[in-house]
């Protein structure tokens, strides 16, 4: 989509691009233009009343009587002028202005004393002001006028016909060679000249000045890549589209926010400029779907695009399925086929005056929506998607402040030897408790945690208390118990995690052999060679490694004996549904078996029913954890459950 520059000519430009000048400039100069004419129209007048007729030719007296009328006439002219600017009417204003002064300094010439008179010399005056203030055609008419009035009074002369007040006592010579009269016309057709040739060059820059300005503007409002106006230009389109037009009954305001699936892994296959083919390609399908509609689609940024446009409410729903099935055919990048879809947040505009900002993000949460329900599809915005987004807002302002105040605590959740029915060990689950009393689930708090970067300060903080209490439980006479922490992927991005480790299990005096790090599949086989080093680091102070919900990942069983991974959790889905689901059994009897055959031990997640123990133990599972021995508690309440050997399920407890 190339921009398209207005063309013109220079002298055109001129007087165009100078306009506001012409309009500052104007008005005093037909002021100070009234107020001398109307000083030489009184003098001239009190001159021809005092002036006694008998002492001087007829012609004469009848002269200055006809110059009096004309300047009065040329008065009225410029008034007329001053009443065009007022409308706003500049170029009839500027033609009256430079009108009635030629025909005024011209019928003065021909009354005040012919050649001789000082009327002649304001000839170049005019031409210069209509080349300044009027049009390249005006100067052109003023100028030729001159020049034939020049002629017109030589000729004259040369007849023997004098001007009106021409008396045997006029000093002035009012003859004229052909030679001088000729040397007057070339000064008139030079001045003529120079001023076109200022006007024409002055408007060559002018012209370039407005095409560069024009380019200018067009680059700072459109992207560059695929040409569609950026979120700047969007903004102030928004306004015009939907701020200030009026909502009619059966009509729609739309913002849509339109994402690319999965445009990584474009970049990651083609490069850059295979990313830079399907921007291109996804814009101009865009820019075709919706051209009959009159919308503005714009580029924001990224792989998003924003389309506003006002349509038919009864026709919404079938205009968005045609255009997310066009933008879902396939498309041709590096002479390869590559299937592409979008992913589409719709916002329904109902409220007047309402922001950009505002619809922007509420249309973005409706696309995120749509990612997350499967891609390739269309969401409505609607209240409960603000409400979850404010919500989050306000969880993630308050994660770092909670760590400095201190709000966090550990809960624990034991895990039993399903042979012996000991305890051998907890994990230790994060909580936080405001201070009002506000109980945060981690559901709610974790992941955005690990969006706004405050999981990293909050992992160390978990690592440290556990070894804290871990030390605690060993001091209590329960030496040989371990404590489980788990451990995100972007903490391993940091890649300090074994130090974290040696310092936090020194300051608490515990030997690292009792911390276990849990690990997901996902952090394992999406970071595999950038952790691997520092997880064997881990390993060789002897630290346990544990694979959380085994089975519900990639269950690539490579970097199980690459990593010497010591435990495999099997997801609670599996195992609560054991004694209803033969395919589900199969699959812990499945993982089980892989552990046995690794050397590990197998940790059975969700273990709510007595019934599940002995199944359990025919499967060979090792390891049991879950609500029938007890909810994942405080650590005076862990303690107390060791030195009793009793359950806790009556004790308070947030959702895990």
């Amino acid at each position: 989509m190339k921009p398209a520059f207005t063309r013109r000519s220079s002298k055109a430009a001129y007087f165009t691009e100078s306009k506001p000048i012409i309009r500052k400039r104007l008005r005093p100069v037909l002021y100070v233009l009234i107020v001398a004419f109307i000083a030489a129209f009184m003098t001239g007048l009190l001159v021809t009343i005092n002036s006694d007729p008998a002492l001087m030719p007829r012609m004469a007296y009848l002269a200055q009587w006809m110059n009096n009328v004309i300047l009065f006439f040329t008065i009225a002219g410029l008034c007329v002028g001053v009443y065009q600017l007022n409308r706003e009417r500049y170029r009839e204003s500027t033609n009256w202005l430079l009108n009635t002064c030629s025909v005024s300094i011209i019928a003065q010439a021909f009354t005040n004393g012919g050649i001789g008179e000082a009327p002649i010399i304001i000839y170049p005056l005019i031409i210069m002001t209509a080349g300044f203030f009027g049009n390249p055609e005006l100067m052109r008419n003023i100028t030729r006028m001159c020049m034939v009035s020049l002629v017109v009074l030589y000729l004259l002369t040369v007849m023997g016909i004098e001007p009106l007040d021409i008396s045997p006592d006029d000093p002035s010579v009012i003859h004229l060679r052909l030679d001088q009269m000729i040397y007057c016309l070339l000064i008139m057709e030079v001045c003529f000249r120079i001023v076109n040739m200022f006007v024409d060059d002055h408007g060559s820059i002018l012209t370039r000045l407005k095409n560069d300005q024009e380019k200018l503007d067009f680059i700072a409002n459109h992207d560059k890549l695929t040409g569609l106006p950026n979120r700047h230009s969007c903004e102030a389109h928004f306004d015009q589209l939907f701020q200030y037009s009026p909502a009619v009954p059966g009509m729609s305001h739309l913002l849509l926010f339109v994402d690319i699936d999965n445009f990584k892994n474009i970049n990651t296959r083609f490069g850059h400029n295979g990313g830079d083919q399907a921007l291109s390609k996804v814009a101009s399908r865009l820019d075709d779907a919706f051209r009959d509609d009159n919308a503005i689609v714009s580029r924001i940024g990224g792989d998003e695009f924003i389309i506003m446009l006002y349509m038919k409410s009864d026709q919404i729903e079938r205009r968005l399925d045609l255009v997310m099935k066009q933008l879902a055919e396939p498309m041709t990048i590096f002479e390869q086929t590559e299937y592409i879809t979008c992913s589409m947040g719709v916002m329904d505009i109902k409220k007047e005056g309402s922001s950009f900002k505002e619809e922007y993000r509420k249309a973005d949460l409706a696309m995120n929506r749509a990612k997350k329900t499967g891609k390739n599809r269309y969401c409505y915005f609607n209240q409960s998607l603000n409400d979850k987004a404010l919500k989050n807002i306000e969880i993630g302002a308050g994660l770092h402040e909670a760590i400095k105040n201190d709000e966090f605590v550990l809960y624990y959740q034991p895990q039993i030897d399903l042979n012996s029915g000991d305890i051998i060990g907890a994990e230790a689950l994060i909580r936080w408790v405001k201070r009002d009393g506000q109980i945060i689930s981690p559901a709610d708090f974790i992941p955005i945690a690990e969006k706004n970067g405050s999981i990293v300060p909050m992992t160390h903080w978990v690592i440290q208390q556990a070894c804290i209490d871990c030390a605690r439980w060993h001091r209590a006479g329960h030496s040989d118990l371990f404590v489980s922490v788990n451990v995100p992927s972007t903490v391993l991005a940091e890649g300090n995690l074994a130090e974290i480790i040696r310092t936090e299990c020194s300051a608490a005096g515990i030997e690292p052999c009792y911390l276990e790090v849990e690990l997901t599949e996902s952090v394992i086989l999406e970071n595999g060679d950038h952790i691997q080093q520092q997880l064997q680091d881990i390993r060789d102070m002897g630290v346990s490694l544990a694979i959380d919900d085994f089975g519900t990942g990639y269950s690539n069983l490579s970097y199980l004996s690459r990593l010497n991974v010591q435990k495999l959790k099997v997801d609670q889905y599996f195992v609560m549904n054991l004694l209803k689901s033969n395919q589900d059994r199969t699959i812990v009897h499945a993982i089980a078996h892989i552990a046995d055959s690794f050397g590990m031990k197998t940790v059975a997640e969700g273990v709510e029913e007595d019934l599940l123990i002995e199944p359990l133990r025919e499967l060979r599972c090792n390891i049991g954890q879950g609500y029938l021995w007890s909810k994942p508690i405080p650590v005076l309440s862990f303690m107390g459950l060791l030195g009793q050997g009793a359950s806790s399920q009556d004790m308070p407890e947030v959702p895990a």
